[in-house]
């Protein structure tokens, strides 16, 4: 155990080193190319005094702005400042959801077009059996009222009946 103790003590004694290497390397570099890809995200390059310095941990937008501007610092690269790259990002997701918005608009309103379209076609399939319907109904009708007045012809009742008849039938109709 003691030794496994002493390993992890070396390595963090390895690291502590390390990292303070890092931090001296930071500093010695002028320029904005060599200091931005030096250890990629390790270092940040400030043109208001040409210095390059080190990160603070945790965040790239959290930094000591002693001497740079909080609006111009650039990291890992040299063409955009970092806090432009927060603002084309922000306004990326910004127009993402305003697109999304509009699409799901568009679904909507034609979806309830589309709808709309069904109901009245149901509308009208609906008429047209009604209609079906009632042709058909009145048709049987018709087709009744010739068989119940011929039967009315044959055997002497109703309107074909003579005036001798003793029938008092009256066809009542509507």
């Amino acid at each position: 155990m003691d030794h496994c103790a002493r390993a992890g003590a070396g390595l963090v004694i390895f690291l502590m080193c390390f990292a303070t290497a890092l931090a001296q390397n930071c500093t010695q570099l002028t320029n904005c190319a060599s200091c931005t890809s030096f250890t990629q995200t390790t270092c940040y390059y400030c043109p208001d005094d040409n210095t390059c310095k080190q990160l603070t941990a945790g965040s790239v937008f959290n930094f000591n702005t002693q001497s740079c501007s909080k609006l111009r610092y650039f990291v890992g690269q040299c063409t955009v400042p970092t806090y432009g790259f927060a603002i084309i990002i922000a306004a990326g997701i910004l127009l993402v959801l305003v697109m999304c918005v509009c699409v799901c608009c568009c679904i909507f309103c034609c979806v309830r077009r589309r709808r709309k379209r069904y109901i009245q076609l149901e509308q009208v399939q609906y008429d047209k059996g009604r209609a079906d319907i009632k042709d058909k109904h009145s048709k049987k009708k018709a087709d009744r009222k010739v068989k119940y007045d011929e039967y009315r012809q044959k055997w002497g009742t109703g309107a074909f009946a003579d005036n001798t008849s003793s029938t008092n039938y009256v066809r009542m109709n509507k």
